[in-house]
């Protein structure tokens, strides 16, 4: 698991360092790398999402939308690139898919921190619940 986590890190840095020189040197070539690194990043995320699909309703939803999001990147650098010739493919379908997987991801955040306030009351209403228990058992055997 640490591995993962170091490799994700190494990967979201390379994008960082090469977005970063591509603004400083506007290579187009040091894009491609850093687009490269950001999809390689968006597909660790996937596949982490994957491994929990069973367990955890939200990874359902990162999968989805951040799907949705590589599938449209994809083709939009496909289109950039003269690959893809296809109109529909442009910058503001692009945005249109990114703005769908923020709210989407929204409202999936909304959900857990629905269900973590839910699981923090039936904790305390136990420990509530385990305290008088402790205190009815101590009275009866010390007087």
């Amino acid at each position: 698991m640490m591995r993962l986590l170091s490799g994700e890190c190494a990967v979201l840095s390379l994008s960082f360092l090469f977005a970063l020189l591509f603004f400083i040197f506007h290579n187009n070539i040091l894009l491609s790398v850093c687009n490269i690194f950001n999809f390689i990043a968006a597909l660790l995320c996937c596949h982490a999402a994957i491994k929990l699909f069973r367990k955890e309703i939200l990874a359902r939803f990162l999968i989805f939308t951040l799907g949705m999001v590589l599938l449209f990147g994809l083709l939009y650098n496909l289109h950039q690139y003269g690959v893809l010739e296809a109109a529909m493919f442009g910058r503001n379908t692009f945005k249109l898919a990114s703005s769908f997987e923020i709210i989407t991801i929204s409202f999936a955040i909304i959900y857990k921190i629905r269900k973590v306030r839910a699981e923090n009351t039936h904790f305390k209403t136990e420990i509530k619940r385990y305290i008088q228990e402790l205190e009815t058992e101590k009275k009866k055997y010390n007087p």
